[in-house]
């Protein structure tokens, strides 16, 4: 295990080069390496637990970096520390004018400097479906034909967006296709 650890000096972080969640945590098989690292250097069991990190860096490592708390404890943290979805100042006006002028949700958390899951919320608790409800996400479509008004249209529970006139183009080549075959 330590040969995938990156070790820096006692204060410095020590970061994980192996696999990664998501969120950046190392994982070897399905177990996070802090909480293992954690276990091994102190002797105590983190179950029940959540092993937190002082440096605020996912994939470090280093045992003196750890600590034991609750998941208030860590809620606290992030909330100080303005993290995940506990960063302050995000103005929910801007993510929804971003949001009805056709920016996909995951792009706004990149401008925003965010990560998904506050966008997310944000959109949720103001009406708005992750999946562009209101607005299609692009003004044309494929063929160049204009993705408003009467070409528009809406399909499923998921708000599918499709051009009218490419999908009447697709129905009569079909027919075409069909006859043809039937001789």
């Amino acid at each position: 295990m330590l040969r995938r650890v990156d070790v820096r000096g006692p204060d410095e972080c020590w970061e994980w080069q192996g696999r990664r969640h998501s969120h950046g945590y190392g994982l070897l098989g399905r177990a996070y390496v802090h909480r293992l690292v954690y276990e091994l250097a102190t002797g105590e069991s983190p179950r029940g637990w959540v092993v937190r990190h002082h440096c605020d860096n996912p994939p470090c490592v280093n045992p003196a970096h750890l600590a034991i708390g609750t998941p208030a404890d860590n809620s606290r943290d992030m909330a100080s520390r303005e993290r995940g979805s506990h960063r302050r100042g995000l103005d929910v006006a801007e993510v929804l004018a971003l949001h009805d002028a056709g920016v996909r949700t995951g792009r706004i958390a990149e401008l925003l400097g965010c990560t998904y899951e506050p966008i997310k919320r944000i959109l949720r608790r103001n009406g708005r479906s992750l999946f562009g409800v209101g607005r299609p996400h692009r003004q044309f479509c494929k063929l160049g034909h204009p993705m408003a008004g009467a070409n528009l249209m809406v399909i499923g529970q998921r708000r599918e967006y499709r051009c009218r006139l490419c999908a009447s183009i697709a129905g009569k080549a079909r027919w075409a296709a069909r006859k043809a075959r039937e001789g």
